[in-house]
């Protein structure tokens, strides 16, 4: 039986450097949302893409992708591939990814979830770029990287570092 322990799951996170940002890392977080006793993250998700259908994840409608990076200076953020602009429309996107990540942040290590079926599944390979295999990125198979790559004293790391950007964003967009 496979179960969430704090409403998502197959979570993983890579941190790359790619033609988005020449001048830092991108930190890629891609998790399976769930409803569960922990939380309604994949109801909450779900009212949300109803407002912004275009930041759906093209691939898996119940999985949520961050990218996260600097340039010159300024955070920036991607759901789901697509470039989130700074702007009121947008708060409730900044919000739910503030919510989630921080979340992510302080789940135990030993709570983490992996489904087996989802490690085995091509859309592993796919589930942090989106648009490029990680075995093809990194040069090696993905039974390779898969335990790097789902690491949760690093997942939990990366959610932090993102949760930290969404604030310091925000901060920087309402003092304007």
């Amino acid at each position: 039986m496979n179960i969430s322990f704090q409403g998502i799951k197959n979570t993983s996170f890579i941190i790359d450097q790619d033609e988005y940002c020449k001048f830092d890392k991108t930190r890629y977080l891609n998790s399976e949302l769930t409803d569960d006793q922990y939380g309604k993250d994949l109801t909450c998700y779900k009212k949300l893409i109803k407002d912004f259908p275009e930041f759906e994840n093209p691939f898996r409608k119940n999985f949520i992708n961050i990218a996260h990076y600097k340039k010159y200076d300024v955070d920036t953020f991607q759901l789901n591939g697509k470039f989130i602009p700074e702007h009121d429309k947008y708060i409730p996107l900044f919000s739910f990814i503030s919510k989630l990540t921080d979340k992510i942040s302080k789940i135990p290590e030993k709570a983490f979830f992996l489904d087996l079926e989802y490690l085995k599944s091509n859309y592993a390979d796919y589930a942090l770029l989106l648009d490029r295999r990680i075995s093809e990125e990194i040069s090696k198979p993905i039974d390779e990287v898969i335990e790097s790559i789902h690491n949760p004293t690093n997942i939990k790391r990366c959610a932090k570092n993102i949760s930290k950007g969404v604030i310091r964003s925000m901060i920087e967009y309402f003092k304007t």
